[in-house]
């Protein structure tokens, strides 16, 4: 019996419905790839209480943490940005106690603490960090797909790239039995990509290690029996090829 891919089960879900999974059945790169790709309109949760993730046409347009780490999040971002002392957070939060990271940012308006630039800068930045942060979720943790565009009210709009996260997932966190798997079957043949790498317009914030690597892969090298690219430890290695084995760019002889 065929065992519907999760594009499929979303294709299946009518406007309005839910589809609920968890990262030990389709992890979170997984879910972004297949978010961004399928062009999803509507909106991921994420555990219990929930992130939030708000998609339109397969981009990020918005991402709201549970409202006491929204604070905790938001504030810590305008300190390690250096756009706020610890003290002066401290006293904003003493005096109005934010329910979520919106009406912090008000507050520190309001007493003209931060100019709107400085804020627009800290939460994307936060929301960012929030994005990437999701990776730290336990495998058993739930995840809802809430397809539709009345699953994106209440929220605040922000655009976030959200191909460095599906970048990352696959080359860092991605499971190690996928990667094993990848790197069995790839051992003492010869992959490359179907097409040259554009490292400009396709870094995804990958480190430059793994940038190195990718220009001989766009070559095409033969895997050695340690199956690691110059650069790479055998893991990252496996991650690299699963990135673009996803993009359909690997070829393997």
């Amino acid at each position: 019996m065929h065992e519907p891919s999760l594009q499929e089960a979303l294709d299946a879900v009518p406007p309005g419905g839910a589809l609920t999974t968890t990262l030990a059945d389709h992890p979170l790169d997984e879910l972004l790839f297949t978010l961004h790709t399928g062009r999803f309109t509507g909106a991921m949760r994420v555990g219990d209480p929930k992130d939030r993730v708000f998609l339109r046409e397969g981009v990020v347009v918005g991402l709201k943490p549970p409202p006491a780490a929204d604070v905790e999040g938001l504030g810590a971002t305008l300190v390690q940005l250096k756009l706020l002392s610890r003290e002066a957070l401290a006293a904003v939060r003493e005096d109005c106690d934010p329910t979520d990271g919106v009406a912090l940012a008000r507050a520190l308006l309001d007493a003209a603490l931060l100019s709107p630039d400085a804020v627009t800068r800290a939460t994307e930045e936060h929301a960012r960090r929030r994005l990437f942060g999701l990776y730290e979720s336990r495998g058993e943790t739930e995840v809802e797909l809430r397809s539709g565009l009345e699953s994106m009210a209440h929220f605040n709009p922000i655009y976030l790239d959200v191909r460095p996260a599906i970048a990352f997932g696959m080359v860092v966190r991605a499971d190690p039995e996928r990667k094993r798997a990848l790197a069995e079957r790839v051992r003492g043949r010869r992959v490359g990509l179907l097409a040259p790498y554009d490292e400009r317009r396709n870094s995804y914030g990958l480190p430059p290690p793994v940038l190195m690597a990718l220009r001989d892969l766009a070559k095409g090298v033969r895997m050695q029996p340690d199956g690691a690219l110059p650069g790479l430890s055998p893991s990252e290695t496996a991650g690299v090829l699963l990135l673009f084995e996803r993009m359909s760019l690997l070829t393997v002889s």
